[in-house]
């Protein structure tokens, strides 16, 4: 079980800091707003200072992966992928838990700045018994993961398995993008084939844009979503203080102009932060629902 009330205090904190750190701050060497995907070097793009200091501050309120957290779970299986540039990402595989075997998705699921593959392999049970089997790594430099946390990185390592698991070809791909997540994978977009794109993508509780805190207008998540968004479903909530609702407005309104849908309630909080399991329950279905349909 996540810890809520402190993931809340220390992510608000950390993003209360990023916000107020200067993005004119240059250290040569550093920087480098030119690089770009597919490559994705272990740079940063959002400003040297501050992007360090937000990766630190966010693998740290993580916390250290412990694998005795999923020792309970079936159908658990470990998970190894080796970057281009050589970090090792590490992660787990969810089997389904169809009664007659079947594996309708491969959920690519990227987590928030303050998550641990670990801490929330459990809470996708439901996602498994539709059917879906799910795919989740630290980022680089979080738990069992080597490298530097940078964010042009970390969407280089998603592209990467996105393709790898389209390539494995065991269920048609599917994205669940919490929080940053949805940051990461709608920036993959742009890159993969049109046999590698997601068959359903679910953004739950993301900005919609990112430039506001010292990032290049092309990382914006509103920026690389295609025309066509009838797979897309944006999640969230008013009760967010974390990602304020005016913040993901722009975004819903593109995804539902492409005929993509939302679901924006009241009663919805952050992430994995809503304190009433019943409407943890509820998010959780409609999330399993629209990556599980026909």
């Amino acid at each position: 079980m996540i810890d809520t009330r402190s993931s809340r205090l220390g992510i608000i904190v950390a993003a209360t800091i990023t916000l107020s750190t200067g993005g004119s701050v240059s250290m040569a060497g550093t920087a480098h707003a030119e690089a770009t995907l597919p490559e994705a070097p272990e740079v940063t793009v959002c400003g040297p200072l501050r992007e360090r200091f937000a990766f630190w501050s966010w693998s740290r309120l993580a916390g250290s992966a412990d694998p005795s957290r999923v020792e309970g779970l079936a159908g658990v299986e470990p998970l190894t992928h080796r970057t281009r540039d050589g970090r090792t990402l590490e992660g787990y595989r969810l089997a389904s838990r169809h009664p007659d075997g079947e594996v309708r998705r491969t959920v690519l699921v990227v987590g928030g700045n303050a998550m641990l593959a670990d801490q929330v392999l459990g809470e996708f049970t439901p996602l498994a018994e539709a059917g879906l089997e799910v795919v989740v790594f630290d980022y680089r430099g979080y738990g069992r993961s080597s490298g530097r946390p940078r964010l042009l990185a970390i969407i280089g390592d998603k592209l990467e398995l996105a393709r790898r698991l389209a390539d494995e070809g065991t269920a048609p791909l599917a994205f669940y993008g919490i929080s940053m997540g949805g940051i990461v994978l709608a920036n993959t977009l742009p890159y993969l084939r049109d046999d590698e794109q997601p068959e359903r993508f679910v953004i739950d509780g993301s900005p919609a844009r990112i430039s506001g805190y010292g990032c290049p207008e092309r990382f914006d998540p509103v920026e690389n979503l295609p025309d066509d968004t009838a797979h897309l479903m944006f999640v969230g909530g008013e009760a967010d203080s974390v990602v304020p609702l005016d913040q993901s407005v722009e975004l819903i309104e593109a995804i539902e102009a492409g005929g993509g849908r939302s679901e924006a309630r009241p009663e919805f909080d952050h992430p994995f932060m809503d304190r009433d399991p019943r409407v943890r329950q509820t998010r959780l279905e409609l999330i399993r629902d629209f990556l599980a349909e026909e």
